[in-house]
């Protein structure tokens, strides 16, 4: 069903709705409820179908072409990348002190967000809304840090440098799990990846 044919069916069932509720006004013994319900739920079940319908054609767009050999690449080679962030992280974690923790956690997410935005170049700019890729990573980053802050308070961390470490890792959480459900996307055109090999490995390191 073609998008403008959905709306148009969206009109007719709201405007049947409100000629019925009018009836209902001037009857109120007339039994309209049922048939508003009915075509209540109908107009609830055509919003999800086209919801659905427009999330499964933005997944066409980007699964449309087979996945490049250079695109191939770079994923496999994210595992040894994350690997090696990771090792020259933990150095600075396990000195303590709080300077080179931050060090750390920086080096790490500067890792995940050059990561997203070269997977994220895949997809075209409306899949994630009316914004560039880049705009849309720092809103969503922001909108975490806020989240994991409010969080952390009601924890007992407050706002201070350690605060910011702890609240850094739970971003950084949030960041693998983004890129994992773009690389699920990405490579689902070929079969020459085996996601579920890739995903374990991905997983064992940190």
């Amino acid at each position: 069903m073609k998008g403008s044919k959905r709306l148009v069916l969206e009109l007719l069932l709201v405007a049947i709705i409100s000629v019925l509720a009018v009836f209902w006004i001037f009857d109120p013994d007339g039994n309209f409820e049922p048939i508003i319900v009915l075509i209540g739920a109908l107009v609830s079940l055509i919003a999800l179908i086209t919801s659905l319908y427009v999330k499964k054609k933005k997944q066409e767009l980007v699964i449309e072409e087979q996945l490049k050999p250079s695109q191939l690449h770079f994923i496999n080679q994210l595992i040894e990348l994350k690997s090696s962030m990771y090792a020259s992280a933990r150095k600075q974690w396990d000195t303590g002190i709080t300077s080179e923790m931050r060090g750390g956690n920086s080096e790490v997410m500067s890792f995940y967000e050059d990561t997203w935005l070269q997977l994220a170049a895949n997809f075209p700019i409306e899949h994630f809304g009316n914004t560039t890729h880049a705009e849309y990573l720092d809103k969503y980053v922001s909108e975490r840090y806020e989240a994991h802050y409010q969080a952390a308070n009601q924890n007992g961390y407050g706002e201070g440098s350690m605060a910011f470490v702890i609240v850094t890792a739970d971003v950084m959480k949030d960041l693998d799990s983004q890129i994992v459900e773009l690389v699920s996307i990405v490579s689902s055109s070929t079969d020459a990846f085996d996601y579920g090999k890739w995903l374990q490995r991905w997983a064992s390191v940190a």
